[in-house]
């Protein structure tokens, strides 16, 4: 994932790589234990949040 960031021209590719995994590996346990259809569309907001903030 650092790999992508650094390739899009972030300017902390590796802070920004930590917190996509992260939330990546929480919306899986999430979506397992709640089985809430919706996990996928909020960690996709929690991402794009994330890379606004990183490209600004």
């Amino acid at each position: 994932m650092q790999d992508l960031c650094e390739q899009a021209g972030i300017s902390d590719p590796q802070a920004l790589a930590e917190e996509l995994a992260l939330l990546l590996e929480g919306a899986t346990v999430k979506a397992q234990v709640s089985q809430n259809p919706k996990t996928a569309k909020i960690a996709k907001r929690a991402a794009k949040a994330l890379i606004d903030k990183a490209t600004s």
